[in-house]
């Protein structure tokens, strides 16, 4: 999963965050910041499985809500 955003204080934590209250772990992560901006790519599975769709489009969803909040 790959998320473009505004670098923020706390930002990594929030992000993970989301990830985990959806019983999904990190494999692996790249985390860029260029400037003010973050791109961070996300190896994300659940039981060691990849993520079906629809957990997919819940966990973005969810991860753009958190986001879009000051």
């Amino acid at each position: 999963m790959e998320i473009l955003t505004h670098d923020a204080f706390g930002l990594l934590y929030r992000i993970s965050s989301v990830i985990s209250s959806h019983g999904c772990n990190i494999e692996v992560a790249l985390i860029t910041t260029e400037g003010h901006r973050a791109i961070d790519v996300f190896y994300i599975t659940r039981e060691g499985q990849k993520l079906p769709p629809e957990l997919e489009e819940k966990l973005q969803h969810d991860l753009e809500v958190v986001l879009s909040q000051p």
